[in-house]
Order: C-alpha cells, then sequence, then structure tokens
C-alpha cells in the first residue's frame, strides 16, 4: 500500500526479492506502473472510490491489547504491587519528556518562552491537526502576538495558515470582526507549507480555529509573558479553570504534555535538581480523570485507587505507552510477578 505508485521504486521494492511474490499494489494516486518479475502488477487506485473528506471521516480504532490480560484476570495481585507499578509508568513518562525537552530546546537556541507557546499550540489541537500545528514554526514567533494586538495577529495567522478559509462557514462567521478595518494591519508572517486542517470526527469546539483562539486568548491574558509558568505554584492554573478560561480536557492535556515536562526540563537545565519526584504531580490531583478509549480499557484492567483525578488516567496512559503497547512485559513489575 502506497500513497502512488512511484513510492514503489523510491523505497526500493524493484530490487528487494521479498516483494517478487506481490500481486496486487494499494495506491491512492496512480502515476505510473508497477512490474515484478517483468510482469505489470495489478493496482487499484482508492482515489476512485473515496475522496479526501471520506478518509478525514474515517477513525480507526487500534484494538488496546494486553498481553497480560487473561493471566492478569485469573491472579489476584497485590494493590501495592500495581500501585507502584503505575507509579514508576508516570516518572518514566515524564522523565523520557523532560530528556527530549531537553535535546529539543537546543535548536531553538534555548529559547523556553518560544518553547513552551510552540508546545502549547501544538497539544491544544486535536492529534489529527498536530503535524499542521508543528509546521507554523519556525515561522510563527511568539514575539508577533506580544507586539500587535490580539485581533491582529490572529487575523495574521488563521489567514496565512489558510484555517479560516477552510473552516466551515457555519463556524468562521463568528471570527469575521477579525477582519475590521483596525485588524488588517500587515504583520510580517508567511508561510510556505500548503496546510490541510482536518475537521472529521470532532465536536465544532474542536475545531482548530476555535482551540487555537480559546488557547491565544488564554495565553493572552499573561501578555504571552510566561513567568508564572516557570516559577509560580502551578495551582495557579487552577483559577483559569474557575474563570473558564480554558476548558479542563484541554488543561488536562497541556499540563501533563507540555507545561509539567517543560517546567521540569528547564529546572534540570539551570542544574537545581535532576530527576522527577512524585511531589511534581501534585497539580494532576487537582484536575479531572482524563477518558479515552485507552483509559477506558486500563482501567477495567488494573482498577486503579480512586480513579477519578488526572494523576490515574496519566499514570494509566504512561503504563499503556511504555509498557503494554510494546509488550515490554519483562521490565514491568505487573509482567514479572504474573509471568516469572
Amino acid at each position: 500500500i502506497h500513497i502512488e505508485t512511484k513510492d514503489w521504486s523510491r523505497h526500493g521494492h524493484e530490487i528487494d526479492k521479498r516483494y517478487d511474490q506481490v500481486v496486487l499494489h494499494v495506491v491512492w494516486n496512480s502515476n505510473s506502473r508497477v512490474r515484478v518479475l517483468n510482469k505489470k502488477v495489478p493496482e487499484i487506485q482508492l482515489s476512485d472510490y473515496f475522496s479526501e473528506n471520506d478518509l478525514q471521516k474515517t477513525k480507526i480504532h487500534r484494538p488496546v491489547d494486553f498481553p497480560c490480560m487473561h493471566a492478569f484476570s485469573k491472579r489476584a495481585l497485590s494493590r501495592k504491587l500495581v500501585n507502584q507499578q503505575l507509579e514508576m509508568a508516570s516518572i518514566l513518562h515524564l522523565n523520557q519528556k523532560v530528556e527530549h525537552n531537553l535535546v529539543e530546546i537546543k535548536r531553538l537556541e534555548f529559547d523556553w518562552d518560544q518553547f513552551l507557546f510552540q508546545n502549547i499550540l501544538c497539544y491544544a489541537l486535536d492529534p489529527q491537526n498536530r503535524s499542521n500545528a508543528e509546521m507554523l514554526f519556525p515561522d510563527l514567533k511568539l514575539s508577533i502576538f506580544r507586539r500587535y494586538s490580539f485581533d491582529q495577529a490572529l487575523r495574521a495567522l488563521v489567514v496565512e495558515s489558510g484555517l479560516y478559509e477552510q473552516t466551515p462557514v457555519s463556524i468562521r462567521k463568528s471570527f469575521d470582526h477579525l477582519f475590521d478595518n483596525r485588524n488588517t494591519k500587515y504583520i510580517p508572517l508567511h508561510f510556505d507549507y500548503e496546510f490541510k486542517w482536518k475537521h472529521g470526527k470532532v465536536r465544532p469546539s474542536a475545531y482548530p480555529l476555535v482551540r487555537l483562539n480559546l488557547v491565544l486568548s488564554w495565553l493572552n491574558e499573561y501578555e504571552y509573558y510566561f513567568d508564572d509558568f516557570w516559577n509560580a505554584d502551578l495551582k495557579f492554573l487552577l483559577e483559569d479553570l474557575s474563570r473558564n478560561s480554558i476548558s479542563k480536557s484541554v488543561m488536562v492535556t497541556l499540563i501533563q504534555n507540555v507545561i509539567l515536562p517543560l517546567r521540569m526540563a528547564k529546572v534540570e537545565f539551570t542544574g537545581i535538581k535532576k530527576g522527577i519526584y512524585p511531589s511534581e504531580f501534585e497539580i494532576l490531583r487537582y484536575l479531572p480523570f482524563e477518558n479515552n478509549y485507552v483509559t477506558h480499557k486500563m482501567i477495567s484492567l488494573f482498577q486503579p485507587e480512586q480513579s477519578v483525578k488526572a494523576t490515574q488516567s496519566f499514570a494509566l496512559l504512561s503504563q499503556h505507552k511504555l509498557f503494554c503497547q510494546s509488550k515490554r512485559c519483562t521490565t514491568c513489575l505487573i509482567g514479572k510477578a504474573l509471568w516469572f
């Protein structure tokens, strides 16, 4: 299966004997012919049967499979052991994010505010649009929102990225005020990338235009200066929730994936301390449990105590990502107890 026929030669399949038995080539765009053992291989072009919009509306649900599911259900394990494993998974997961951030920050010449800004924008969007959000950078600078009015900067962003034009009319009409004369000032922002924003299988409240406006408006309350994010007790974010500056689900995602790991990375970079301690998770105890198809399946198996807070959902997601999905049973306390 390829995007286009020419990918066959690009990937070197014509000189790989393992592909001599191929009897059908499935592509999205047919733009050449494939021959195997000097015979043409039949080819089917999926774009003859489906549109890109059809594909965007299709959501693939991958099964959450656990190697120890049956053994786990037949053998009682101590709650202490399960909790130890989940806590270890959480710490390992955050440590990985911290190490990744310490590598990536070098590319930005240690501009921590810019790094925080672009990660918040990426994780604010649903997964199908995060690759688009990543392509906003490095052209989208934090300095644009610091220098120009919020509406002027937002207008430049949504127009230049094609986001306004690609958003359904029923949604984008509420952003027409951005095109008032006072907001049409020239902003030095241009993208060479051709964005294809996706709106399938998400609620209108999660459309990229709506979500970006929500998060950028929230950051505008801090005038795009992030001293509190680096230095203050993170419980100040709970006040933002009480003012409805941002939704709880978005806040949970941003704290787990951006704010907490980046804050820890900066602390480690300064040499104040190294490593992650359970106390760092305190802010998650005040946030709701993250419900999705992974945590739903994981909770039925692991049944963590008091599974109503983000600490538990983060632990389950970490366990799934680092151990269950990759079948690392030999390094998992639960796997060792069941199998060895």
